[in-house]
């Protein structure tokens, strides 16, 4: 049975075009206390893999401290993570979640996007390598330029 022609757009409207990234990252810590990291993506469908810090308690029903996928950096070092691939399809983008200390879930949650306690940190995809300093009293990033793997 073949379809009509004009069906074809619709078809593809429904199906949707998945806008799938690889993103790495490299942080390195020049504050004086530890940082609680995190990717993150706003926007598009749930990935597991990307969810905020407020999708993890309500699907983990708010008991489980190590729900949102997190990683401490002590002052003075550098942690990685990646490669980390999702769908950033209608215009999704992808962030690391920077917090002063050492959290648990409900410590993060209670952190606001404009304290000068938490840095939101827009991501390219590829590589990406972020210096997390304290400006004043507030944590600030400073991204590195680093070559890009070249595609094959």
């Amino acid at each position: 049975m073949r379809l009509p022609l004009t069906l074809l757009p619709a078809l593809l409207v429904l199906a949707g075009c998945a806008d799938n990234r690889t993103y790495q990252i490299a942080v390195r810590n020049e504050t004086k206390q530890p940082l609680t990291v995190g990717v993150t993506k706003e926007g598009g469908k749930y990935e597991p893999q990307w969810r905020t810090p407020e999708e993890a308690v309500v699907r983990s029903y708010g008991n489980d401290e190590k729900a949102w996928d997190s990683v401490v950096v002590p002052p003075g070092e550098t942690r990685s993570a990646g490669p980390v691939t999702g769908d950033f399809s209608g215009g999704a983008a992808a962030f690391l979640r920077v917090y002063a200390g050492e959290l648990g879930l409900s410590d993060v949650l209670s952190i606001s996007r404009d304290s000068p306690s938490r840095v939101d940190v827009p991501l390219e995809p590829g590589r990406n390598a972020i210096i997390i300093r304290d400006q004043g009293g507030k944590l600030d990033f400073i991204k590195v330029q680093v070559p890009q793997e070249k595609k094959k």
